[in-house]
């Protein structure tokens, strides 16, 4: 998250990338969504790794708190991004999201 917060303020690298992947600690996941947008062109595209977490996001009450972050994490997802965000139903799930 260091390395993210140097980035987001260093002006050349503002909207400078064409893809960002992220897969770090998952509690910080919508920080790292968050940020990782003003780095993004726009027409950039996001990908989100382990958002199915082991298929665990499935169930209301998987008592598994990594699933249970992600679950609600993937629900802000589509809130905030809607039509620009897509499931990729792989191994452990990722979303894309594209910047306009």
């Amino acid at each position: 998250s260091k390395t993210l917060e140097r980035l987001t303020q260093d002006e050349p690298t503002l909207e400078f990338f064409d893809m960002v992947f992220i897969d770090a600690d998952k509690e910080n996941y919508k920080l790292y969504v968050e940020e990782s947008m003003k780095l993004l062109k726009t027409g950039g595209l996001m990908v989100i790794d382990n958002t199915l977490w082991k298929g665990l996001v499935e169930y209301d009450e998987p008592h598994d708190n990594g699933a249970t972050h992600m679950r609600k994490f993937n629900a802000w997802v589509f809130e905030t991004f809607g039509r620009d965000a897509s499931f990729v139903p792989s191994w452990d799930g990722a979303i894309l999201i594209w910047k306009r």
